[in-house]
């Protein structure tokens, strides 16, 4: 039998799709219905409810053996997604908050840019809308068009929803940081850059992430909180590999300035 040609072997790759929540039973089941309608032909499907008491899990068992769900204590939503990868059988993983959407073709095509490559964060761009369905813009994100990861990283961030991850490198970074109370992806993207890590950008809107009333400028005012933490533990992590060029000090102080 010949071998398999590459977009074969990306059709058979299992991709892991894991949703953590909490007292989302009013939104999770969109979010599992937009996972179950992807068109790559290989897909699981697990939910990680971190003890909820709305009734999430009732939700999450009407869709039967499709989904596989874990139910664990109280810990947040870095564990949940840790508890979920960890028990996940994909070599890639895509990490969706539970009041989030994907598009139909969001894994697909970014499989379809990653190629052979399992070095890089394959990320795409995101519909940010309101619950009322209007449109938020928020001002850092950026395209990438190449570079140094870890200084594109700097200056705007990938959102948890439109990356897809190869499993090796959340391996290698050792996963989210259950300590930090927000900014996980920040730390978990920018580590993985550290390390030698890159990124790809399919420059499509291929997922949805909603966002409440009030809940971005309080969301990037606990970000900024975080950050210097962040930014200086990058600083230790390329100085103890030998990765902290001069342009990356350079990008690192900048970073620290607008904190």
């Amino acid at each position: 039998m010949p071998p398999l040609g590459l977009g074969q072997q990306m059709n058979d790759e299992l991709v892991s799709v894991v949703i953590p929540c909490f007292q989302a039973a009013e939104y999770v089941g969109e979010a599992i219905r937009s996972a179950l309608a992807q068109t790559h032909p290989s897909v699981e499907v697990i939910v990680v409810d971190d003890g909820s008491t709305d009734g999430t899990a009732e939700v999450v068992r009407r869709f039967g053996k499709r989904v596989k769900l874990l139910q664990e204590p109280h810990r947040g939503a870095a564990a949940a997604r840790n508890r979920g990868w960890r028990m996940a059988r994909g070599g890639y993983l895509q990490f969706l908050d539970a009041d989030d959407l994907l598009h139909p073709e969001k894994i697909a095509r970014q499989l379809q840019a990653a190629g052979a490559s399992r070095q890089e964060i394959v990320f795409c761009d995101c519909r940010i809308v309101s619950f009322s369905g209007e449109a938020v813009r928020i001002p850092v994100l950026r395209p990438y068009t190449g570079g140094d990861p870890v200084e594109f990283l700097l200056r705007s961030p990938v959102l948890t929803t439109s990356a897809l991850y190869p499993r090796g490198l959340l391996e290698t970074a050792g996963g989210f940081d259950e300590e930090l109370p927000c900014a996980q992806e920040f730390d978990l993207n920018l580590r993985i850059a550290c390390l030698g890590g890159g990124l790809r950008h399919v420059p499509s809107e291929l997922c949805t992430w909603r966002q409440r009333a009030g809940s971005i400028s309080s969301h990037e005012a606990q970000v900024f909180m975080q950050f210097p933490r962040i930014v200086v533990r990058a600083k230790d992590l390329l100085e103890e590999r030998g990765r902290l060029t001069p342009s990356r000090r350079q990008a690192l102080a900048a970073a620290l300035a607008r904190a």
